[in-house]
């Protein structure tokens, strides 16, 4: 778990995931978190994952 986090990476990656198929709303229903909680889950793994991408292309 990363010290400025509130969630394990575990966690939010299901999150990511769970939004690609689904909707916000629903997920944060079903998650008992807000709209802008979700929103920051998605946006932070999404960006986490496109400097993985980028830092292996590099290599």
């Amino acid at each position: 778990m990363d010290k400025k986090r509130r969630h394990t990476q575990r966690y939010e990656q299901n999150i990511y995931t769970r939004v690609q198929q689904s909707i916000l709303s629903q997920i944060g229903r079903e998650e008992e978190l807000s709209y802008d909680e979700i929103k920051n889950i998605f946006t932070f793994v999404h960006s986490s994952q496109k400097k993985s991408i980028g830092s292996q292309l590099s290599e």
